[in-house]
């Protein structure tokens, strides 16, 4: 399959996708992911670094597509002559540009945030 969707069954992020996904009729891969496991979180890390749920990864565009509103978003640029899940929504609106910038965001905190652990922690943070 050119999509696979990485998920948890208990995230209510993931059914939102999943709803998205199957209201479309797109079909794609499920692959559970179980954070405690080292190599699903491995996995997983190599799409989406932040290791957040759920991730679409595209085969045949080579994408990731993190978030499930994104991942909807996505979904409805693909398969323009289905159903959208959301007809009010305009489909590549100020809303995927936000999105985008807080993606950003939040890959520079993870990033700093690796920084800072390779180099012992929070050191000079609290006074020691």
């Amino acid at each position: 399959m050119p999509l696979t969707l990485y998920f948890h069954p208990l995230s209510s992020y993931c059914h939102k996708a999943l709803i998205g996904l199957y209201e479309n009729g797109v079909a794609f891969d499920k692959r559970m992911i179980n954070l405690g496991d080292v190599a699903d979180r491995a996995e997983l890390a190599v799409h989406w670094p932040l290791c957040k749920f759920p991730m679409l990864h595209d085969d045949v565009r080579d994408r990731d597509v993190p978030e499930a509103t994104i991942i909807i978003e996505y979904i409805d640029c693909l398969f323009p002559r289905r159903a959208t899940t959301d007809p009010g929504r305009p489909r590549r609106g100020a809303r995927r540009a936000a999105m985008g910038s807080h993606l950003r965001q939040l890959r520079a905190r993870a990033d700093a945030g690796a920084r800072r652990r390779s180099h012992g922690g929070r050191e000079g943070r609290h006074g020691a």
